[in-house]
């Protein structure tokens, strides 16, 4: 009897290879990792989009619904601003309110915000010739706001109708009011122009730089009172202190005539005073010509 005995073939061992344990980790990591998008530089989690879209609804949902309040809460007050000096208050906050809500007014208060047109505020107060510029706006609190700079009068003009005109520095006309009279020099002559027509008369628009000249100069706004100008455009200058009439002549070389006065002020008027001269004039170039009474 044979007895057959096999032996088995040992089987080749697989080759093992022994990770790092950071790359073990690294690899758990990335399955147990939420999905994101990349958007160039922005990662974001889906979670975390839909809180900011959340967030930025519900803050457009405050906005409109504050919109809806906004426009339909009625306007309680009218706010003025007046950019004005001494010589040209010529309305006031209450002036200002009474021709907004009067009956040629746009109407403002009491209306819903939606309803005030801005521009016909603005409209309704460039309509007053005194004023240069006006801004509306709204704001909170159911107030409409008002801005206002006036025009600053250099002279007053009386008409042969006997209408009394301001002038400003560009020589535009407006009306006075009974809020203000504006310590400026008077222009007498003969001239027929009202307060909304235009200048037929040149020399007058032709006197305006001797009237910024007086106006800006500290000695001779507080001296000249009235300015004359006859139908050739010829100046006639009265001041406040005697009667003396100073004739300037066409109205050229200001500042050189002024100058000219100044000596005759400071040099001439202190030795004998003001009654010993019955006019002076300044018109000749290099010249003071004075007379005696």
């Amino acid at each position: 009897m044979f007895l057959l005995i096999s032996t088995p073939t040992a089987r080749p061992a697989q080759a093992r290879r022994n990770r790092p344990l950071e790359e073990v980790e690294s690899e758990q990591r990335k399955k147990q990792a939420p999905i994101s998008l990349k958007l160039g530089k922005v990662k974001i989690q889906p979670r975390k989009w839909l809180v900011f879209a959340g967030v930025a609804l519900g803050f457009a949902l405050l906005l409109g619904i504050a919109y809806t309040v906004f426009s339909n809460m009625p306007v309680r007050d009218i706010g003025v601003k007046i950019e004005a000096n001494d010589d040209n208050h010529f309305h006031t906050a209450e002036s200002v309110k009474a021709i907004l809500d009067g009956e040629t007014g746009p109407g403002v208060t009491g209306r819903p915000m939606k309803t005030v047109s801005l521009k016909a505020v603005e409209e309704a107060l460039l309509a007053e010739r005194s004023v240069l510029k006006a801004e509306a706006y709204k704001s909170v609190g159911g107030t409409v706001q008002v801005e206002l700079v006036m025009r600053k009068p250099v002279a007053r003009l009386i008409n042969n109708s006997g209408a009394s005109i301001y002038l400003d520095e560009k020589a535009v006309k407006f009306e006075p009011t009974e809020l203000h009279t504006a310590n400026v020099p008077l222009i007498r002559g003969d001239f027929e122009e009202g307060a909304v027509d235009t200048f037929a008369c040149n020399t007058i628009s032709a006197a305006i730089p001797v009237l910024n000249y007086v106006r800006n100069h500290e000695f001779w706004n507080a001296q000249i009172s009235e300015v004359a100008i006859d139908q050739a455009g010829e100046l006639t200058l009265y001041t406040q202190i005697g009667d003396m009439p100073i004739y300037f002549g066409q109205p050229e070389r200001i500042a050189e005539k002024f100058s000219n006065l100044m000596d005759f002020y400071k040099q001439v008027l202190p030795e004998l005073g003001w009654k010993y001269y019955r006019s002076v004039s300044i018109e000749y170039k290099g010249q003071v010509v004075a007379r005696k009474r």
